[in-house]
């Protein structure tokens, strides 16, 4: 689902560089396995609608941004600093060393 919108996305991911998620706010580029993205915007399909995306370059990027979501809702409110609108990019945290992500950074 994510190829058929990955071009609207303030922050997206690079097909051609092993899918590297780059902002298009910042100017940035993550490389990292453990790096997700959360990103509220309008449906480009149906303005009517909003989409809501939560994804990740693995698993622990995905966990993240899911973690990101369920802990610190009222912070993704602040939007990022790089432009207006929900649109951050998280770092997977893994505070208890059990090889688990449990917290997450926000980077953008």
């Amino acid at each position: 689902l994510i190829d058929k919108i990955n071009d609207k996305l303030p922050i997206y991911f690079d097909t051609k560089h092993e899918f590297s998620i780059v902002s298009s706010l910042s100017k940035s580029v993550y490389a990292e396995d453990d790096i997700g993205i959360i990103v509220k915007m309008k449906n480009p399909f149906n303005k009517n609608k909003e989409l809501l995306v939560l994804s990740g370059k693995r698993f622990k990027g995905t966990r993240a941004a899911i973690i990101g979501l369920v802990k610190y809702l009222k912070r993704l409110e602040d939007g990022n600093k790089f432009g207006e609108g929900i649109a951050r990019v998280v770092k997977a945290i893994d505070r208890d060393a059990d090889g688990i992500v449990d917290d997450v950074e926000f980077l953008e």
